[in-house]
């Protein structure tokens, strides 16, 4: 019988080569690196535990789909995660709504600062849906 294994591995991206000094002054940018960055409830850890605990689609398993998925999702001011949407496609629609339906139920995060103020920072998690025998 065909059991899956996700291996969800943490990367978080900057997806521009600047460090948003552009926005610097606007207290609504949405930054990729700042001086503290959000951190998950608990830590790495646990978010590597959530990561893994991500659904491998019924449908997917049966198709034997496969694919990398990399999800783009903003920490807000709050710490809330928003704004959940595909950055690279695995190919396979079921495997990418799986994805984005994990990550959009994450916990909230501890935002991020710069120059003492919270800032929504912008992140890219890369998750890999691969079925082993």
């Amino acid at each position: 019988m065909k059991t899956f294994l996700l291996i969800a591995s943490i990367l978080f991206t900057c997806l521009t080569a600047s460090f948003a000094q552009e926005n610097a002054g606007e207290s609504d940018s949405t930054y990729t690196r700042k001086e503290t960055m959000p951190e998950y409830p608990v830590g790495q850890d646990a978010l590597m535990e959530y990561l893994s605990a991500i659904k491998y689609p019924k449908s997917a398993v049966r198709k034997s789909l496969v694919g990398d998925v990399y999800v783009k999702f903003i920490i807000d001011k709050e710490g809330k995660v928003t704004d959940v949407s595909i950055a690279r496609t695995s190919g396979h629609k079921i495997i990418d709504d799986a994805a984005v339906k994990h990550i959009s139920k994450m916990k909230d995060w501890a935002p991020g600062t710069q120059e003492g103020k919270q800032v929504s920072v912008e992140y890219v998690i890369p998750l890999k849906f691969n079925i082993s025998q």
